[in-house]
């Protein structure tokens, strides 16, 4: 299945039929290179806007047809398309599988553009909460006006929203089909969305919980009734668990461990760990990053920039919103946090300033 298999039209070159093999190389010679704009400007001099051109006007074209789902235009990835569309196109491939399959989704949706429905941003507006900003961050890059900032968050709500809405639909669908009788179901996320200290988006060297801390939820035919896990997890856990589920062998290659409930092994709160370095050279030993250990509801977070060198920890069974930074109380748990993130580093091969 292709990119933007259920989108309202297909603008992307790589996209094609004939290009159904070599996506990836289409799309760095195409797409990211010669028809379309990036850092530096495109490599085509007049095919390039006259692409842009057209898929605005399509753009355009589907956002009237449309018109009484958003006041500000239909959601895009590169190209329109609407929630319900996603959803039907889910269902729809849902129920023409060849049994067993293995089968994934990756949805656009939430990512910015917000795009919410014309009735979505009237469901907070009554609610009375309030969410306080925090300072910017010595690191944001964008620092946005808090207007701003609030608007777009009143948005991203309003836009998750929406898509809830569509997902309830789809676990019907997982209930009166039998399908959730008989598949492991997985529903998770890449990254969270910020909108606070200085950041709107997710394009950012801050490790704040908003950009971190994603959903995690698995029905399986195995799990005969619903339990929270509270322990700490990662991505990185779920091949594993998968694997586990299937009655297959782990491969040696795997990172992670099978998630708690999911084996009889000791499920104590392992280490977790984060890490950004988009500022560092591939070439070059990395000496500009982020990284963050989590463990017993503790997260640590060493920033290494020109200019900027921290330390920041949070408690976040008492202080999930990162309110207040216990790293200056130098306790012996923090000490050993600390360590245990530098040690990681220094076996992937960052260079740590002491």
């Amino acid at each position: 299945m292709a990119f933007g298999t259920f989108n309202l039209a297909n603008n992307v070159i790589y996209d094609a039929t004939m290009f159904k093999k070599d996506p990836y190389i289409a799309y760095n010679a195409l797409d990211s290179g010669v028809f379309k704009e990036r850092s530096g400007g495109s490599g085509s001099l007049f095919i390039s806007p006259i692409l842009a051109l057209l898929a605005n006007r399509q753009n355009a074209l589907q956002d009237t047809l449309y018109a009484g789902e958003s006041k500000e235009g239909l959601p895009y990835a590169g190209e329109p398309f609407t929630l319900n569309g996603i959803r039907d196109g889910l269902i729809r491939t849902l129920e023409s599988l060849d049994k067993p399959s293995l089968v994934y989704f990756h949805i656009f949706t939430p990512h910015a553009p917000y795009k919410p429905a014309a009735s979505g941003l009237k469901k907070f507006k009554a609610d009375g909460l309030t969410f306080p900003l925090h300072p910017d961050h010595p690191l944001a890059e964008d620092n946005p006006p808090v207007e701003l900032q609030i608007s777009d968050r009143a948005k991203y709500d309003a836009y998750i929203a929406d898509w809830d809405e569509c997902l309830a639909e789809l676990f019907v669908f997982f209930e009166t089909s039998g399908l959730r009788n008989n598949s492991t179901i997985v529903i998770t996320s890449d990254h969270g969305e910020m909108h606070d200290r200085g950041v709107n988006g997710h394009s950012t060297m801050l490790l704040s919980e908003p950009l971190l801390h994603v959903p995690l939820v698995i029905t399986s035919p195995q799990i005969s009734s619903p339990r929270q896990v509270n322990q700490t997890t990662s991505s990185v856990d779920i091949l594993p668990t998968l694997c586990q589920l299937a009655g297959l062998q782990i491969p040696d290659w795997a990172e992670g461990s099978v998630l708690p409930g999911f084996t009889n092994l000791d499920t104590q709160d392992q280490p977790k760990f984060a890490f950004h370095a988009e500022k560092s050279s591939i070439t070059r030993p990395v000496r500009q990053f982020s990284a963050a250990i989590y463990q017993d509801g503790i997260k640590l977070i060493r920033y290494q920039y020109p200019g900027y060198q921290t330390i920041e920890a949070y408690n976040l069974m008492s202080d999930p919103n990162e309110d207040l930074n216990i790293y200056p109380e130098k306790s012996e748990k923090l000490k050993n946090f600390t360590l245990a993130l530098d040690k990681k580093l220094n076996e992937a091969g960052v260079i740590v300033n002491r």
